[in-house]
């Protein structure tokens, strides 16, 4: 394999990341980080994502699913907590869309 990793980002201090997910062969880079190229890095078939766009999408593509997970999540968190708790977690972590769609979702569960 023959590629030009600074071809990948803007940041030469994160060559090493886009080597990883291309020699990993992986399937998404989750990031809040603007330095990487999104066009560049999808030649590689590396989709370029914000954790939390990718929770919003999960959860739009499978709500029941994801709210069994979060039920799950809660319940084996720390002896059991309310479901509002790792959803704030969530919130303060980026995740502020998932978060607050999955709020709404789980109100009408």
């Amino acid at each position: 394999m023959n590629v030009n990793f600074s071809e990948l980002t803007r940041d030469p201090g994160d060559e090493h990341v886009v080597a990883l997910a291309v020699i990993g062969c992986a399937d998404y880079l989750f990031t809040h980080d603007r330095g990487y190229l999104a066009v560049a890095l999808a030649a590689h078939n590396i989709t370029l994502t914000t954790p939390d766009d990718y929770l919003t999408t999960l959860l739009e593509d499978d709500a029941p699913t994801i709210a069994a997970i979060l039920r799950r999540q809660a319940d084996a968190w720390g002896g059991g907590r309310p479901l509002t708790e790792p959803l704030e977690v969530l919130e303060r972590a980026g995740a502020r869309g998932f978060a607050r769609s999955a709020a709404e979702l789980l109100s009408t569960y």
